[in-house]
Formats: structure tokens, sequence, C-alpha cells
């Protein structure tokens, strides 16, 4: 199978398995955000962001230092499976230590401290997730298959648990569970189809690795520590919080959710990045910028014209303030596309410190801010300083690849900016002149958008056939 057939077959692997899987996710959280309300949503929602920064010791840049290292040389898979796990289960320890430790001196009530305590059980079920394996031996359909699992499970369990404010418990606990369930399913395939494991407690080979993987492992959760910043400092600078946390929250919620082809063509590219050419045209770092310039212009414009349709979808009445802090978030999605088409090529790349430098930057200056405007606007002050912030590292990104590679991608997102109008107008078109049915508007948008893809040959015709033939 060429590479290129390779990457087709991964990209469509898991946009089959995140599609079907993000149906039921749209019921999960319809669900709960329905039945906790606006206040038990945002406990909720603030104690599952504090547990992703402890994620740091577990993570540690194991995984991309695993996939980058067995992509170079397969012979080293059982090695990397051994001693990376193994590293990753002492890690979750530690890190499930010191999270109970932060929830006993927090200032918050009972209540609160243990919905993050009962949140952080799942850092062992990510300790145990082997999907950076299945990455870097490029089987995606196997990640595909766990992540819709692990969202059908999250799914039929809050139906049957969470009815009310009062199962915020339930809600925190069902994440825990059924990631190290499914992370555990996910293990035991691996073992018996793959190579088996073996636990391996040797500190000198963990401090080998670790000496490597931590830039890493620093640079993606600055990432991480960055654009969570703003929930977790709502919670500790607005008196009132869970209102606040609930609606930026459920912005944020759709932020990620329109986040989803990054997470899709990062995981189906990033195991090529490591050899790829960057200075060729036909390179796969070209085609991943391309692509996401594209999509990301689309997906930003789509979600800010229907903002108010989409809010009403996914949560209820309720979150009716989200609709606004939506639309005026969907500028810092547009540059988290930009980012990300240059900060993954360059973790392939070996150049983690550049990103954990410029992300730290941005972290502390995102903090600095946020002590000055969450007390005045609340969650328009987080929106105003994430965006400015966000604008910063994409510009930082964008110079140091043009000073290595004299690069920019101007074209692509001179294609973006002709998409972007052409799906507005068709917007207006058939959602304000013709007055169709918003859902009608919709699909004229997203078919504007398929025809753009092929004619701008963002994706060619032929592969789309061989796709559909599947």
């Amino acid at each position: 199978m060429s590479e290129k057939r390779i990457v087709a077959n991964n990209i469509f692997y898991l946009t089959l398995a995140e599609v079907l899987g993000r149906i039921f996710q749209f019921f999960y959280y319809k669900h709960i955000t329905v039945a906790l309300g606006t206040d038990a949503f945002g406990v909720f929602s603030w104690s599952v962001t504090n547990v992703t920064y402890f994620f740091i010791v577990v993570g540690a840049g194991l995984d991309i230092y695993g996939i980058r290292e067995i992509t170079k040389d397969k012979s080293k898979l059982k090695y990397y499976s051994d001693v990376i796990l193994s590293l990753r289960l002492l890690l979750s320890i530690l890190a499930f230590a010191l999270l109970c430790f932060y929830a006993f001196m927090i200032p918050k009530s009972y209540e609160i401290k243990l919905v993050l305590v009962i949140s952080g059980i799942r850092l062992f079920g990510d300790a145990l997730l082997p999907n950076w394996v299945y990455q870097a031996v490029e089987k995606m359909q196997v990640v595909a298959i766990r992540n819709f699992a692990f969202n059908i499970i999250n799914f039929i369990l809050a139906y049957i648990l969470v009815s009310n404010a009062g199962d915020i418990y339930y809600a925190a606990g069902i994440v825990s569970f059924n990631l190290i369930l499914t992370s555990v399913i996910s293990l035991y395939y691996f073992y018996y189809k793959i190579e088996k494991i073996n636990l391996i407690f040797d500190f000198k080979k963990f401090f080998q690795i670790l000496k490597d993987s931590v830039p890493i492992g620093l640079s993606v959760q600055l990432i991480i520590f960055y654009n969570f910043a703003d929930i977790v400092m709502l919670g500790f600078l607005r008196e009132n919080f869970e209102y606040e946390v609930g609606i930026y929250s459920a912005s944020m919620r759709i932020i990620i959710l329109a986040s989803l082809p990054n997470q899709i063509l990062h995981q189906a590219f990033f195991p090529k990045f490591s050899t790829d050419d960057i200075t060729k045209e036909n390179s796969y770092t070209n085609q991943f910028s391309k692509m996401l310039y594209f999509i990301g212009t689309f997906i930003t414009i789509f979600f800010i014209i229907y903002a108010e349709e989409i809010i009403y979808l996914q949560f209820s009445r309720e979150f009716y303030a989200s609709i606004d802090l939506l639309k005026f978030l969907g500028l810092k999605l547009f540059l988290t596309y930009i980012s990300v088409s240059f900060s993954s090529p360059m973790l392939a790349k070996s150049q983690e410190r550049i990103i954990m430098i410029t992300v730290g930057i941005a972290l502390l200056l995102n903090v600095v801010l946020n002590y000055y405007f969450i007390p005045e606007h609340g969650y328009y002050g987080a929106a105003y300083t994430t965006i400015f912030c966000e604008l910063m590292i994409a510009i930082v990104f964008m110079y140091v690849n043009y000073k290595q590679y004299n690069i920019v991608y101007f074209k692509h997102l001179l294609l973006s900016i002709i998409s972007l109008v052409l799906i507005y107008f068709v917007h207006e078109l058939t959602d304000n002149y013709l007055g169709l049915n918003t859902l009608i508007s919709a699909i004229f948008s997203i078919f504007t958008f398929l025809v753009l893809t092929i004619l701008f040959k963002i994706v060619s015709f032929n592969e789309i056939k061989s796709l559909v033939k599947r």
C-alpha cells in the first residue's frame, strides 16, 4: 500500500469513528447539561478541566516521544511499549497523589473537592491507554474503534445514572470508569494481537527516556494549560463561578468539537512528518497545512453563522448566554487551526523547545491578563485574553517556519478566505434573501464547501471515489 493511501486510510477510519462517536457524544452532553443545569455542569467542567493539568505528570511527552522513536525504527516497538507503559503507570500514581493533595488544599466546598477527586481517577486510564502505539504502527482503525466505544459507553451510562444536579458524582465517575475500561480492553488487544508487553521497572531506562520526552511533554501540556486556563481561573476569580464556568464551558465544548479535524489530521499525518521533506511541493506538511487552513475556515464561519442553532441543539435555553460568546470565540478557533498547521510538524522534527517557550510565554501572559480582565468582565474577559494570546502563538509559529524554510502558505490562506466569502454568500442568499429553512441553508453551505474542496484540489475526486468504494 502506498504511503499516501495509508494516510488516506488513517483519515477515513478516524473520521468515520469520530463522526459516529460524536453523535453519541452529542446526546451525552445534551442529556447531562439538561440534567445537571448550568451550575452543576459548571462544577463538573471545572473539575474535569483541573484534572487535565495533572496529565503533564502522566504524559511527560512519552506518547509523542514513543511514536517518533518507533516510526524511526519499528524493531524497537516492544522495548518502548514495555518501558513507556511501565513508566506511565508509576507516574499516574504520583499524579493522582498530587491531585488529591491539591483538592485538599483549595478553598472549595467538600462536594466540589469530591467531584475533583472522582474525576482524577481517570489519570490511571490515561496511563494505560495505548493509542500512541497504534499511531506509531499506523493501525488507526483500532484507535477509531476504541474512541467510538468510549463515546457510546459514556452515552449509555449517562442516560442510566444521571438525571438531576445531585447526580454530579455519577457524571464524574462515568468518565473515569469508562476511560479505564476502554484503555484496558485496548491494551488487551495490543498484548494478544500485536506485541506482548512486560512491565519493566528500570529507573535508569526511565530517566534516559524522560530526559528527551519531558521537553515534548511540556510543549504539549503547556498548550493544554493555555487552552483551559480561562475555565480554571474563572473558578478562582469569580465569586459565584458555577454559572459563568457553565456558560464558558458550553462555548468551549463547541470549540473543542469544531477542532475535531485538527485531532484527526494530526493523528493521521504525524507518523509521516518525522521523515518528510517540508520544502517539497508535494510534502505531507504542505498537504496537511492546506487541509487545515481550508477546513478550519469553513468550520469557523459555519459555527459563527449558526451559533444560536448549535447552542440550542447541543444544550438548552439555560445556556442562551453562550451564543454570543461562541461567535466571539470563533476567532480563537481559526487561529488554533493555523497554529496546529505549524506545531504538529515542528513536534515531529524535534522542535518541541520552540513550542514550549512560545506557549509558555503565552500561558504566563494569559494568566496575567486574566487577573486583570476576569474580575471586571467575567467570561468575556477570559475570551479577550485567550484570543489575543492565540494570535501571538500563531504569529510566532508562522515566523519560525518562515525563517527556517521560507514557507508561510499564503496560497492556502488565500483559498481559505475565498471559500469563507463564498460560503457566507451562500448563507446570506439562502437564509436571509430566499428565507429558506435554517437546516436547508446549512445543507447548502456544506454542499458549497464540498464542491470547493474538489475545485481547489484540497482533496482529489479520485481520493474521494476510492473511499466511497468502501
